[in-house]
This record gives C-alpha cells, sequence and structure tokens, in this order.
C-alpha cells in the first residue's frame, strides 16, 4: 500500500486517487531487466580489451621500424597515405633510396637505365612516406603532393615542350618557378622530416609505436616471471 505524498494518508487497494485529497497515485514503474555494461562488455571503456577490435585498420598504430629491412617491408606491405610515419621510417627508406637510386647513377649506363625503372617502382612508397612524416607532426602533406606534380610537370615540358607559344619572358618565370617551388618544398619535407612527431593521437591517427620492442620486453617480463 503507498501512501499519498500530499497528505500522508494510504491509498485504497487498486485505487487511482487518494481518499482524502484526491490526489493521483504516483506512477510505479517495473525495475527495469536491461543490465548494465560493465568496462568487460564495453569496447569504448578506459583499459578495456576487445578480441575483435571494430576500429579501422588505418587508425591502427604503425609500427617503429629498429632497421632498414623492416622499414622496406612496412612501406611496400602497409603502404598509403593514411596514418602516421615515424622518423626513424622516414629517414630508412630514405637511406635506402639513397643506396638504390642515387648511388647506381655513376655505374655506367646500365645501371643508370635500371636505377630509372627502381625509381619509378620506388616513387609511390617515396610519395605516401613522406605524407605520413607530415601526418606525424600533424600537418597536411601538400609539400610532397606539389613536388611530385612539379616533377611530371617537368618531365612532360622537358619531352615535348610548351603546347603554346609563349615570350621569353615568360619562359624565364616558368624556368625560375620551378626550382624556386622545387626548394621551398625540399626544405619544407627537411624540416618536417627532422622534427618529432606529436605526442600520443592527432587527427591523422595514433602514434606509431615501437611493436618490436614491447613484444621483446613482454618476452622477457614473462620469463622473468616464471
Amino acid at each position: 500500500m503507498s501512501v499519498c505524498p500530499q497528505c500522508g494518508g494510504s491509498f485504497p487497494e487498486g485505487e487511482a486517487f487518494c481518499a482524502s485529497c484526491g490526489c493521483a497515485a504516483p506512477k510505479v514503474e517495473p525495475p527495469s531487466t536491461r543490465s548494465t555494461p560493465d568496462e568487460t562488455s564495453n569496447p569504448y571503456a578506459v583499459g578495456a580489451r576487445t578480441t575483435n577490435s571494430s576500429l579501422p585498420r588505418d587508425s591502427e598504430p604503425r609500427d617503429v621500424p629498429s632497421n632498414m629491412i623492416a622499414t622496406i617491408k612496412l612501406c611496400f606491405k602497409q603502404g598509403g597515405v593514411k596514418g602516421r610515419a615515424s622518423r626513424s621510417e622516414f629517414w630508412f627508406w630514405i637511406l635506402f633510396l639513397f643506396w638504390t637510386v642515387v648511388c647506381p647513377v655513376f655505374g655506367g649506363p646500365l645501371a643508370v637505365f635500371a636505377a630509372f625503372l627502381w625509381g619509378i617502382v620506388c616513387a609511390g612508397p617515396t610519395l605516401t612516406v613522406t605524407v605520413r612524416r607530415f601526418h606525424d607532426v600533424n600537418l597536411p602533406g601538400i609539400p610532397a603532393y606539389l613536388l611530385l606534380l612539379e616533377v611530371v610537370v617537368f618531365i612532360l615540358l622537358w619531352y615535348y615542350g610548351l603546347p603554346w607559344r609563349v615570350s621569353k619572358f615568360v619562359e624565364t618565370l616558368i624556368l625560375i618557378a620551378f626550382p624556386l617551388v622545387a626548394g621551398i618544398c625540399l626544405l619544407a619535407i627537411l624540416i618536417v622530416a627532422l622534427i618529432p612527431g606529436t605526442k600520443g593521437s592527432n587527427k591523422y591517427g595514433p602514434q606509431p609505436i615501437k611493436r618490436e620492442a614491447s613484444q621483446e620486453n613482454d618476452a622477457q617480463n614473462s620469463e622473468a616471471r616464471r
């Protein structure tokens, strides 16, 4: 039997109004059968671990490679312009590119031709790792795209020439603009390649992690516990 909240009287059994003041009986809702999710069942809870993560692959942290071989595998297998690239990944790739593309130029015509073909193969990973390096410092990779576009336009102009007649002044401006824009883009890439990435996640994804080192530490800790 419920008590009237206005006069303190009791409601008769089965009546919806108080017999003394006429106040309506409060509605009592049945207890909810829905269980409250705990931290183990909530995939967004802090510290929650899920076996089947619904996060896309692009949002998973990339590895921080410890050597050049790991960098080559990472750039070719997990390419793309999404995500972030650490400084070690960028510089290991640049060093590999220098050894395989630049150095063979001094080895004769056949080596130059092979280096040219290999440079075409490596153009895609070079662009993507540069863009990801900009993403690591929370910046768009516009200078990398501009540099690639300028190289393509320069090759087309060198091979086909200008499709229309221009004056010597305009031609001189074009010849000055190409190295100027290329120099600005290369300077921006060099600066970004030297500065550290943002701590934690940014708008381009989570911070790259040293997965191999963490796995070795876990293995050492498990052996020490035994």
